[in-house]
């Protein structure tokens, strides 16, 4: 079996991983556009990361910078390979080691909504640590939501 990452600018496969059924209730707010109306922001310091075993995708990484050394990254693996935990911590180190290696980044940024625990321990078994709490944050169900700040530094 192999695992790999694969960097993608196509902006309708991005689009159609995101908005998958399952993944984009979870990813998204309550004032989210629709998953039709979503457009991914295809530029130079955005990068989007295919999560691939052997020829499927099991999910997409996207890693934007936030300052010069400061970069953010989303997690998003697809609702069907949400039980592989080992294999799926296993491609978030993939996709921390790619950004130490592609970028200009010495520090990687998370948040975790406080009402996704199981994300959290991801993160978690991916080398994030809980540096702090953004209060109120994730509106969800019509109610805002506190997040984790995690990070990793290089």
């Amino acid at each position: 079996m192999e695992l790999r990452l694969v960097r993608t600018e196509n902006a309708d496969l991005v689009k159609r991983i995101l908005t998958a059924p399952g993944l984009w209730d979870k990813i998204t707010e309550d004032n989210s556009p629709a998953p039709e109306d979503f457009e991914p922001v295809i530029a130079d310091s955005v990068y989007y990361l295919l999560a691939v075993r052997d020829k499927t995708i099991v999910g997409l990484f996207a890693v934007h910078p936030m300052t010069e050394t400061t970069y953010i990254i989303h997690v998003n693996i697809l609702p069907k390979f949400w039980g592989n935990r080992k294999e799926n911590a296993q491609f978030g180190k993939m996709a921390v080691e790619w950004v130490w290696n592609n970028t200009e980044a010495h520090k990687l940024i998370a948040t975790v909504p406080v009402i996704y625990p199981h994300v959290l321990g991801y993160a978690q078994r991916c080398g994030f640590k809980r540096e702090g709490m953004l209060r109120a944050s994730y509106l969800k169900g019509g109610e805002l939501h506190d997040q984790y700040v995690l990070g990793v530094n290089r």
